[in-house]
């Protein structure tokens, strides 16, 4: 495990209210069914992977279906993270779409 996954990892299990540990998220967690997530805390962790991560999330993978999947959040912070050296499948092409300006 990387050190980008452990710190996603520890802000997703610091701002959810449900006692859960870093063995319990794994690539398929939905993070509001399977850890209580709802719509305002997905912002909250948004913002909070943004500034403790320093990384700035583009707009267009800012979609439910991307962000409350731990595996499908990971990539995307993976790919905001180290653009020049991400070799992993954009978010968004699990949904069948590309952002405007990829």
């Amino acid at each position: 495990m990387t050190m980008l996954e452990k710190e996603l990892i520890k802000i997703i299990t610091d701002g959810t209210q449900m006692q859960i540990s870093e063995e319990d998220i794994t690539t398929q967690s939905d993070l509001i069914a399977d850890f209580g997530y709802d719509s305002i805390s997905i912002i909250q962790l948004v913002v909070e992977i943004e500034k403790k991560l320093g990384v700035s999330i583009d707009n267009d993978y800012l979609l439910i279906d991307v962000i409350s999947n731990y595996g499908r959040l990971l990539e995307c912070v993976q790919k905001y993270s180290f653009p020049q050296q991400s070799s992993v499948v954009l978010p968004t092409e699990f949904l069948g779409f590309a952002p405007k300006d990829v």
